[in-house]
Parts: C-alpha cells; structure tokens; sequence
C-alpha cells in the first residue's frame, strides 16, 4: 500500500511517500514541502501528490504531549484532518508526531543531510513510525 505521510504546520506541510506491504520492505522518504497559504490550495497540492505517487492512505501527523495529551495545534489539525477527508474520499489516519521535529534536527545535523527540509524530513519520521507502529 502506498501512503503519504504529511507534517501539518501553520506556515508549512511537510510530505513524505511511503509503501508498506505487498511483500515490499517499508520505507518513507521526504518528497517536498506546501507552503500553506490557504487549506484549499494546500488539499489540492496534495491530491496533485497523491495522483503523482497513487497514494492510497493518508497518514497525518498529531503532535502530542508526553502524557499523550492533544497539543494547542491538534484542534487544527483535526479540523484539516475532516476538511481533507471530505476532499479525497481516502483514509486520512493521525499518528501522533511527538519530537518528530526534533529528531529530524538531530537527523539533518548528524547526517549532514540538507536535501530535503525539516517539514519534509519529519513527514518521513511520522510515517516510519506510523509504518513501526502496524508492526506492534
């Protein structure tokens, strides 16, 4: 199955393509970043992805606290989380995104790795970990 992992955020939407399943090895990688200008341009950017990429899934990364509590974006991201469901007829999945952010700053700063940005880079986080997660 192929996934689009996306790190929701005010200014940007970090994605990320993954396949998992289908006797392949799982995998994500960061594909790019939206800048967020307004929810309609950003769903049909994404659903430009999702044709490019023949995403089946949608995961969207839900940033919680350390005692598993929403944080003060997650009501936004619920809210763009129905508003894309209503778009694309797939399933839209929140995994939650806890430092994703910061170890995609420990990634780019120890790998050296600046291809791709930290919006991108923590999509690919939430989707790997999301991909962990269907392991357990």
């Amino acid at each position: 199955m192929k996934y689009l992992g996306i790190d929701f955020g005010t200014k940007k939407v970090g994605l990320a393509f993954g396949i998992k399943g289908d006797g392949l090895s799982q995998s994500a990688i960061p594909i790019g970043t939206i800048v967020l200008k307004d929810w309609d341009g950003a769903v049909s950017d994404i659903v430009a992805v999702m044709l490019e990429y023949n995403v089946s899934c949608i995961v969207l990364g839900n940033p919680k606290d350390q005692k598993d509590n929403d944080t003060q974006i997650s009501a936004d991201i619920k809210k763009f989380k129905r508003f894309l469901e209503l778009r694309i007829k797939k399933p839209v999945v929140l995994y939650n995104e806890r430092l994703s952010t910061k170890d995609s700053i420990d990634y780019i700063k120890e790998t050296g790795d600046n291809k791709y940005d930290l919006d991108s880079v923590s999509a690919a986080f939430i989707l790997e970990r999301y991909f962990d997660s269907l392991e357990n």
